[in-house]
C-alpha cells in the first residue's frame, strides 16, 4: 500500500487485504496508524519523517494490528515515492509476514 508524507492512506491492494483484513473502500483515507500498536506509533512517525526529509528508504521489523486486533510480526520496506522535482510526496509499504517472533 502507499501514504502520504502525513501518514494518510492513498492506496490497497489485495496482497494488505489478505494480510491486515481491511477492504480498500474500508482503509484509503485512513491514518495509517490505523495498523499500528500504540507502544510503536512513535517509530513509525520517526521513519515517516526520516524518509520524507532525507529522500532514502529504510526496513522495519515490528509488528502491525490486523482488523481483528491480532498482532502481526512483519517486516517492511519502505520506499519514497518522488515528485518530478525529487521532492518525497509519499511512501509505498511493502509489508511481509515476519518469522522472527
Amino acid at each position: 500500500f502507499s501514504k502520504d508524507t502525513e501518514g494518510q492512506i492513498l492506496t490497497w491492494n489485495d496482497g494488505a487485504r489478505k494480510m491486515f483484513g481491511y477492504t480498500e473502500d474500508e482503509i484509503v483515507g485512513q491514518h495509517g496508524r490505523i495498523l499500528i500498536p500504540e507502544n510503536l506509533r512513535a517509530e513509525e512517525q520517526n521513519a515517516r519523517h526520516r524518509i520524507t526529509e532525507t529522500g532514502t528508504g529504510a526496513e522495519l521489523r515490528t509488528m502491525r494490528l490486523a482488523k481483528d486486533g491480532r498482532r502481526i510480526p512483519v517486516v517492511i520496506e519502505l520506499t519514497p515515492i518522488r515528485e518530478n522535482s525529487g521532492r518525497v510526496r509519499g511512501i509505498v509499504h511493502l509489508s511481509r509476514p515476519a518469522a522472527w517472533v
